[in-house]
């Protein structure tokens, strides 16, 4: 009675007391307490998001002195709580709690220990679960999927996948969107997704609004704008079918969003521009959100379309009544950044509002002080940079501080070396990155060719031995000496398919193409008469002339 009613209330405070009255007058003044009153402190000190308590009941309830079993409900409340807050070392505890305890975990448990340890990146505890999980779903392998896509391995989420097919186990939306971002996230996986994107054809469901999002998606990541264009009409129709409920204007924002994003990828402001026009017009008009303008301002960013993008932030924002956020100022930096306008660009970066050691704005001005010389800036920006508290710092904030201070050093030159190598050492001292060598694939005839600088060109297509020949090509960049392998890949690509005018998609797992290359992409487009699309770690370039 007491625990329901400090549930009610959502006192944990009361709870508290009440607990530490428990603990000490014991377990025979409280002998009528249950696993399920236990059950509801847990639930009273989660709500309160005082994971700590929440685990000290779960300690404290399986003490001889009380000697109450906590039960499979029990667990996954705690284990989907550690999730959702973020705290995996809790969740860590309770696992260790639950094993000791000699609880096995059941469908939902085991799905929700894969779904906390693939959330954080605890790859190998995510498969021991797995393997341990005497009975699986779909569910099960959908979160495995994830798993696996998420840290970077998509060969083994899209074998997962094929053994659910072979076993005729029964495939699900969910399934379908898990793959389909396996399949996004590497070039040779492309025809894949085609062949899942025909499974879900062939199904005979209708396409669900966040099923068409991850195909939009996959399409447009594996540089296949157009085909995203089709599936985006065809989610428009399936949605405006379907003009019931109070969630179907939500389902058409989120598929106008997914476009726009697509369109930003590729740098098409024009048609992110035209396409937020178009869905607040007619009778079937919704209000933009936060995602939307953040695709349009990365569109205009992309493509320069320095006016466009500040009228959207400044007017069409307030008209829709959109709070920005610091990715939307983010935005506006880059935008104002690229096309030279470095005052606005830094006056806008101290404005914003900020967030603790986040370095993102002053990376963005150091890469648009790098594009336009000014040595000058950044200087300034040095000593603007966020520091690392006792040498710690997030894998993203390292990776973007990295950056940020190798182009420091190569605009401000050795009078900052020595500072700036401390700082590295700092960073480094409790978090180290491996740098991933550079490699560039290219698709040809439904084949991968996949290759590092001065290596053979490899094919992608395991059932194929060969290896197919090195070409010159004319245009070839020399400056680099071989050092980067985008020509390479169009050697391989023309190969047999030289009077071919479709686009060249090539993928590269770094960012950035250096000016040589470009220079040698552009003589190559011209000389061929066709366009090359070269999707990086961060963006897609269109080069033709």
């Amino acid at each position: 009675m007491i625990v329901n009613a400090c549930r009610a209330a959502g006192d944990d405070n009361t709870a508290s007391e009440l607990l530490d009255t428990m603990r000490r007058e014991g377990s025979q003044a409280f002998r009528f307490v249950t696993v399920i009153d236990w059950t509801q402190f847990i639930s009273i000190f989660i709500q309160a998001q005082r994971i700590d308590k929440a685990v000290e009941v779960l300690t404290m309830m399986s003490d001889s002195n009380w000697n109450a079993r906590a039960n499979h409900q029990t667990y996954h409340i705690l284990i989907t709580s550690c999730t959702e807050l973020g705290d995996i070392a809790s969740g860590r505890f309770v696992h260790t709690h639950m094993q000791q305890a000699g609880v096995a975990p059941d469908k939902a448990l085991g799905n929700a220990l894969i779904h906390m340890y693939a959330r954080y990146g605890e790859l190998r505890e995510a498969e021991q679960v797995f393997a341990d999980m005497p009975e699986r779903n779909v569910t099960t392998l959908t979160a495995m999927i994830s798993a696996y896509t998420h840290q970077s391995r998509p060969g083994k989420a899209i074998e997962i996948f094929d053994t659910i097919i072979q076993r005729n186990i029964g495939a699900k939306e969910l399934l379908y969107v898990a793959v389909l971002g396996a399949c996004a996230s590497a070039p040779e996986y492309l025809a894949k997704g085609r062949e899942v994107h025909q499974m879900i054809n062939q199904s005979q469901t209708r396409l669900l609004p966040f099923v068409g999002m991850a195909l939009i998606s996959m399409y447009s990541r594996g540089g296949r704008l157009d085909e995203a264009f089709l599936v985006f009409e065809e989610c428009m129709k399936e949605v405006d079918s379907q003009k019931k409920g109070q969630y179907w204007k939500e389902d058409l924002l989120k598929v106008w969003n997914a476009m726009i994003v697509a369109c930003a990828e590729h740098g098409r402001a024009d048609d992110a521009l035209l396409m937020l026009k178009d869905m607040t017009e007619g009778s079937n008009a919704v209000t933009p959100n936060g995602a939307t303008f953040l695709g349009v301002l990365h569109a205009c960013a992309r493509a320069g379309k320095v006016e466009e993008g500040m009228r959207c932030f400044s007017e069409t924002m307030k008209l829709y009544e959109t709070t920005p956020t610091t990715h939307h100022y983010n935005c506006v930096i880059d935008l104002l950044g690229r096309a030279g306008r470095l005052d606005e660009a830094q006056r806008v970066s101290e404005e914003m509002p900020s967030t603790p050691n986040d370095s993102t704005p002053w990376l963005i001005l150091a890469n648009a002080s790098e594009l336009h010389g000014d040595s000058a800036r950044a200087e300034r920006i040095w000593t603007m940079v966020p520091k690392p508290r006792n040498g710690v710092c997030d894998e993203e904030s390292l990776r973007e501080t990295e950056v940020l201070l190798g182009k420091l050093f190569a605009l401000v030159g050795e009078g900052r070396w020595d500072q700036g190598r401390t700082m590295v050492h700092q960073l480094h001292r409790d978090q180290r990155e491996k740098k991933e060598s550079g490699r560039t694939w290219t698709e040809r005839c439904g084949r991968v060719y996949s290759f590092t600088p001065l290596d053979n060109i490899k094919e992608g297509d395991h059932t194929q031995g060969q290896h197919a020949p090195k070409t010159k090509v004319s245009g070839s960049c020399e400056k680099c000496k071989g050092e980067h392998s985008e020509n390479q890949a169009i050697a391989a690509h023309l190969q047999h398919g030289a009077d071919c005018k479709t686009p060249i998609h090539l993928y590269k797992n770094v960012e950035g193409i250096c000016e040589s290359c470009i220079t040698a992409l552009l003589d190559i487009a011209e000389e061929m008469k066709r366009e090359i699309i070269v999707r990086d770690a961060g963006r897609f370039h269109r080069i033709s002339k």
